[in-house]
């Protein structure tokens, strides 16, 4: 039987199997062209860190600048898993992820300070921030996860796998270095200004 009869005999058949199949290609190829006509972010990003135990640290932005505020561990709350919030600065464009040097205020005793206070960061000084949650291009930063489950989790090692994404109209940029933190959370969008060296 050749090819031209057996499509003529089987017609329901092949309609049944091309369709879905040119359906599913469309949706690929409308998606795959929406994510391409969505710019690059535009906005540089800080990002904090509070790790383990007593929260130290509270950041906020309040008329574009970065203000922190150090709230001192009650006494008998020092733990000794207890580990110093962090502050880093997401690079967008080139996608790294730069610390930013906190001091926490300590007593001459070595011991944290009993009292609170704000905190100053020269390198930050001349940046301006939104606090919005949507960049001003559109974008938002977003905590992703995921269990590997299944025969490849069981040979290679399962379990969850946690990631960071800039996301707009549906075009979703994965953060790859950003994978070894667990409690990122954003502070503030860079909308003016250069991070000092």
């Amino acid at each position: 039987m050749s090819i031209p009869a057996f499509l003529r005999k089987n017609i329901v058949a092949v309609i049944g199997v091309v369709l879905p199949l040119l359906l599913v290609l469309l949706l690929a190829g409308v998606r795959g062209i929406a994510t391409l006509t969505v710019p690059e972010p535009a906005h540089d990003l800080l990002l904090a860190s509070q790790g383990y135990g007593d929260r130290l640290l509270e950041f906020s932005v309040e008329h574009g600048a970065l203000r922190i505020r150090y709230l001192p561990p009650p006494p008998e709350a020092e733990w000794p898993w207890q580990t110093d919030p962090r502050l880093y600065y997401l690079d967008v464009a080139r996608q790294v992820l730069r610390p930013i040097a906190i001091e926490l205020p300590r007593d001459p005793d070595g011991r944290l300070s009993a009292q609170p206070r704000q905190l100053e960061l020269p390198e930050l000084a001349g940046l301006a921030l939104s606090a919005d949650s949507v960049a001003p291009d559109g974008y938002r930063f977003e905590p992703a996860g995921r269990y590997q489950d299944g025969l490849f989790g069981v040979l290679f090692g399962s379990g969850y796998r946690r990631h960071y994404a800039l996301v707009k109209n549906g075009r979703r940029i994965v953060l790859p270095d950003l994978a070894d933190h667990h409690d990122l959370r954003p502070v503030g969008w860079v909308i003016a200004g250069e991070l000092e060296e």
